[in-house]
């Protein structure tokens, strides 16, 4: 998790490679570390929260009240 400030989104979290071990999912422990990031970006004053969802995961974050955000993600791979 990393706060973020850009001129089209303004302050807000970027969560990125938060991942929750097979063993203990539907246990609430991803829940409880998304409610974690959520109470400390509103206490940092941001207003949004993006981030990169797995396609098995993003049943999840729609039950935790997330909209998908189209956006392309883009790689370039650069030759040493």
């Amino acid at each position: 998790m990393r706060p973020v400030h850009t001129l089209a989104r303004g302050a807000h979290l970027h969560v990125d490679d938060l991942v929750v071990d097979t063993a203990v999912r539907g246990s609430g422990a991803g829940r409880a570390l998304m409610d974690y990031a959520e109470r400390d970006a509103r206490a940092r004053g941001m207003t949004a929260v993006f981030l990169d969802a797995r396609p098995d995961a993003v049943a999840f974050y729609e039950r935790e009240n997330y909209q998908l955000h189209a956006a392309p993600s883009m790689k370039k791979v650069l030759a040493p």
